[in-house]
């Protein structure tokens, strides 16, 4: 299962992607390695996603012993779906369906008597089939529907999302800045696939199936239950075809959604994650630290006397905790060089968190002490 989740990583990467045409792009885990030979493995250094259409750069593809080399290479859903299907070019479909059914009426059906309960049989049972695919059809129909809800409710929440996650915490750390903006392009980049395979769902083009004209005067001299029994089985190979493009839209849309809600589980998370491990170092720290800064301003003309570079380290360790409060401690007579000192440093703090001021007699007019409170 790890092995699984790992290489279908691997094939959604944007970058270093090792995927298979067959399977549009995925890696299907339960080829065996003899099916594996057979399939057309392609290893991209890009690859881009937009719905029912991948495009490959600088691509190196091999099958068997044949190896090609491409600048740009795109593979389509459709085709792929119909490649599994037959090996003639989709452009041929309908008339590669149309020989299928020809030869099942000639090669089959006029071996059987025209009264033989047989043919009633297979009348039956293709009429069993079609219903088969019309519940398959419904099921995907329905999904897509609900998938495309989803996305139209999500979209307009995103900028919501975007400021409840995007926390002061990761906005202060490059690294952890970096971390959320790519995971947001990827986010973006599966709420992008996600909106395009539903919308080109809706958009996917009919199918031809058989006319009440063929009905009433049936070609090639063929009796009406023979042409009836014909135009069964041509319409359940066009629509065995139409509801599997349909449940390949619906498994493709599965993806994204599932790409989309880990992405969004993540980045939902590192706020929370963050902020809890820095909040345990912060309380480590603490208990290391010394909260209580006893300083002279007549000594911080000496940028290297011990008071400065203790007035130095509470403006750090202020930038650092982020505490609640600050409690300044100041004599029953400041000296105005002292008052000075105490507006230039501490007024940059005002509106971050309060600030208490307290009497302390004992202090020299030049002698304060500052408090920190919750760092």
């Amino acid at each position: 299962m790890n092995l699984k989740f790992f290489f279908l990583l691997w094939a959604l990467s944007p970058i270093f992607a090792q995927t298979y045409d067959e399977n549009y792009g995925d890696y299907n885990y339960d080829w065996s390695s003899e099916e594996r030979k057979r399939k057309t493995r392609r290893f991209s250094l890009f690859q881009l996603r937009l719905g029912k259409v991948t495009y490959y750069f600088l691509t190196f593809d091999w099958k068997e012993r044949e190896h090609h080399f491409h600048w740009a290479y795109k593979i389509k859903l459709d085709e792929c779906q119909w490649a599994a299907v037959d090996t003639c070019p989709m452009a041929e479909r309908n008339e590669h369906i149309e020989a299928l059914s020809k030869r099942y009426i000639d090669e089959h059906l006029e071996t059987l008597p025209a009264n033989s309960q047989t043919i009633q049989v297979e009348k039956e049972f293709l009429q069993y089939l079609q219903e088969n695919l019309s519940y398959r059809k419904s099921l995907s129909y329905n999904k897509m529907n609900f998938y495309t809800t989803i996305i139209l409710v999500f979209i307009p929440l995103a900028p919501s999302f975007y400021d409840k996650t995007f926390s002061a915490n990761i906005q202060n750390s490059t690294i952890l800045s970096l971390i959320y903006c790519v995971l947001a392009i990827f986010l973006l980049y599966a709420l992008l696939n996600w909106g395009a395979l539903a919308f080109q769902y809706m958009a996917v083009s009919g199918i031809k199936k058989s006319s009440f004209h063929d009905m009433k005067q049936p070609p090639e001299n063929r009796s009406s239950i023979v042409q009836q029994l014909y135009s069964y089985y041509h319409d359940w190979q066009q629509e065995r075809f139409y509801t599997d493009l349909c449940v390949a839209y619906v498994k493709q849309t599965e993806l994204a959604v599932k790409c989309t809600a880990a992405l969004l589980i993540i980045l939902a998370l590192i706020g929370p994650i963050t902020n809890a491990l820095d909040k345990s170092n912060t309380v480590q720290a603490a208990d290391e630290t010394d909260y209580l800064y006893s300083i002279n301003a007549d000594n911080l003309q000496n940028p290297f006397s011990s008071d400065s570079l203790e007035i130095a380290e509470l403006h750090m360790n202020i930038r650092k905790y982020r505490p609640e409060g600050l409690v300044i401690i100041i004599g029953e007579q400041v000296s105005s060089e002292t008052f000075a000192l105490l507006k230039e440093n501490f007024d940059q703090y005002e509106g971050k968190f309060e600030t208490h001021t307290y009497v302390d007699q004992a202090l020299s007019p030049g002698e304060f002490k500052i408090a920190i409170i919750g760092g």
